[in-house]
């Protein structure tokens, strides 16, 4: 028969004990002073109320002596120091000594329920079958561990405590770690594994989520199969994975790989240092490490929308968003001219130079050099007979003998373009604005000339050498107002002379055709004149039959020029 047991005060025995509620009912006198603490009293009746089906005789299963330090009880240790006791039940649970600086000491405070139970240290608590915890832990769960280490086990101690591990097989190793789901893992000071399979290894690792891996110091992965691999790293999402150090992955099986790299996004992968990813690259098929086929991934590139305007300055490190872009290609495509133009997509379209050579080039440097090169080819100056070459920035001197100081003009010069391009420079035949004339210098002999001796009635060049010409003479010649008139002239006003001095250095007078001859019968006031190259005509009265040697001409000529008579 099913029976209900509560713990009740025996007055016989002076002690709490677990009896049926068929059992006669005695009151606790109010003179007597009980000093087993609350905590007992609470432990008690839990377990009584969780094991009691299994107990045939309540005051065989459950007792609480003050009087004796412990009591076997279906193979069940109690013990207690003092007013501080410890609370065990469960087959081959047990309180281990305390190892100190001062020695072995009784553990206290502690409660261990469920076979094989075992707390290392006071002030914890393990629930469970195998279960096991140690200084200021909490174990719950079957074969749950809260593990205590020692840096040096031949020196001081330095204990792990305040850890947590709930669950079955959770298991919590280092200063507040805490392990909270089935198979869940937390390894290192303030280490937190939260979820079925969640493990966390590492000073400060934080892995929330079904199997998540948290491997490094400082490091987060949150999100089922999330894995962080490298010190400080962050995994968030799905299949996460930082293997970086450093490194940040966001979103359903993003991952970054290179150190502080950030992958943004479902598939993101960061593979460089320091680079940010919201996408990949194509990535063919391959096999996993176990050997599972792992399907190709097709390249993946996102858009970045809504990005204000970035600062442009010598020292900025901003973003720059599309509008800033289009600015500067429409600027570059200004300064390029040569046909370049802007799309509607902001592409640029290339210039097209061309040149003279008839070569076209689509872009400023191969312009620039064809450029050069016609510039490094310079100019070709052709005379009458040879030509020079001058590149450009270089000097060509074009000059005669005529000194700086010296009166020069222009006048009777012209500069033509013929037919061929060709620039000839043409004097004029009628000379002006010209005061002295100098003609050449002083003579040399000649070379040997030429004579022509006819032979047989025809002429030929098989003369003897001809002989050295006379030397020559030389002159300057200049311009007079007050030459001597001409036939039609007026002294001192309508002729110019050009005058010359001969060897001697006497001045002499150049003649033109307007000087001519004048003539001067016996009447001085009749006077006649031919100007040279005209013909003097000399006419008689008499016609008919003339004779000659009746007038004879003495070349004689008086003093004014006159012939004296005929």
């Amino acid at each position: 028969m099913n029976r209900i047991y509560r713990v009740v005060w025996c007055h016989v025995r002076n002690i709490y004990v677990v009896a049926s509620e068929l059992a006669s009912r005695k009151k606790v006198k109010s003179s007597k002073t009980v000093n087993v603490k609350k905590r007992i009293l609470l432990g008690a009746a839990f377990v009584t109320s969780a094991t009691i089906g299994s107990f045939s005789h309540a005051e065989d299963v459950f007792i609480l002596n003050e009087n004796k330090k412990e009591i076997s009880l279906n193979q069940s240790i109690f013990e207690q120091d003092q007013e501080e006791v410890a609370f065990i039940l469960g087959i081959n649970a047990k309180a281990e000594k305390i190892i100190s600086k001062d020695g072995l000491k009784d553990n206290i405070d502690a409660i261990i329920l469920g076979n094989d139970a075992v707390v290392k240290d006071e002030r914890s608590i393990a629930i469970g079958n195998k279960t096991e915890s140690t200084l200021d832990s909490i174990v719950l769960g079957y074969g749950a561990e809260a593990s205590s280490f020692l840096k040096d086990p031949q020196g001081p101690t330095d204990k792990s405590y305040g850890m947590i591990a709930i669950g079955s097989y959770s298991f919590a190793e280092g200063k507040t770690a805490t392990a909270l789901g089935f198979r869940s893992k937390a390894v290192g000071t303030s280490s937190s594994a939260i979820g079925g399979g969640a493990v966390a290894v590492g000073e400060y690792s934080t892995a929330i989520g079904g199997t998540s891996l948290a491997k490094g110091n400082n490091t987060v992965a949150i999100g089922v199969d999330s894995i962080t691999d490298g010190d400080s790293s962050v995994a968030i999402g799905m299949g996460a994975k930082a293997s970086g150090s450093s490194s940040t992955a966001f979103g359903t099986n993003a991952e970054s790989q290179g150190y502080a790299s950030v992958a943004v996004g479902t598939d993101s992968i960061a593979v460089d240092h320091y680079t940010v990813s919201f996408g990949h690259d194509y990535i063919p098929a391959r096999k996993d490490e176990y050997g599972d086929e792992i399907a190709e991934k097709k390249e993946l590139n996102r858009r970045l929308v809504h990005v204000d305007k970035g600062l442009i300055t010598e020292t900025s490190t901003d973003a720059i968003n599309g509008s800033q872009l289009y600015l500067t290609n429409k600027l570059t495509v200004d300064a390029l001219g040569g046909g370049a133009q802007l799309d509607e997509k902001g592409t640029i379209k290339l210039p097209n130079y061309k040149f003279k050579d008839e070569s076209q080039h689509n872009n400023v440097g191969d312009a620039l050099t064809n450029l050069d090169t016609r510039i490094n080819e310079g100019l070709t100056f052709a005379g009458n007979a040879g030509f020079v070459n001058k590149k450009l920035g270089e000097t060509l001197t074009i000059k005669g003998g005529l000194a700086d100081g010296a009166e020069a003009t222009a006048e009777n010069l012209r500069v033509d373009v013929n037919e061929k391009n060709e620039l000839v420079i043409k004097m004029s035949k009628d000379l002006k604005g010209l005061e002295n004339i100098v003609v050449g210098s002083d003579g040399k002999d000649g070379k040997a000339g030429v004579s022509i001796n006819g032979k047989d009635g025809s002429i030929g060049l098989t003369g003897p050498a001809g002989k050295d010409g006379k030397p020559g003479a030389s002159t300057t010649i200049t311009v007079i107002k007050d030459g001597k008139p001409g036939v039609d002239g007026k002294d001192g006003e309508t002729e110019v002379r050009v005058v010359y001095k001969d060897k001697n250095g006497d001045q002499q007078q150049i003649a033109n055709l307007n000087d001519g001859l004048k003539f001067a019968g016996d009447n001085p006031n009749v006077k006649g004149g031919v100007k040279l190259n005209e013909v003097v005509n000399l006419k008689g009265g008499a016609e008919g039959d003339l004779t000659d040697n009746n007038i004879g001409v003495v070349a004689d000529i008086d003093e004014k020029g006159m012939l004296k008579s005929l």
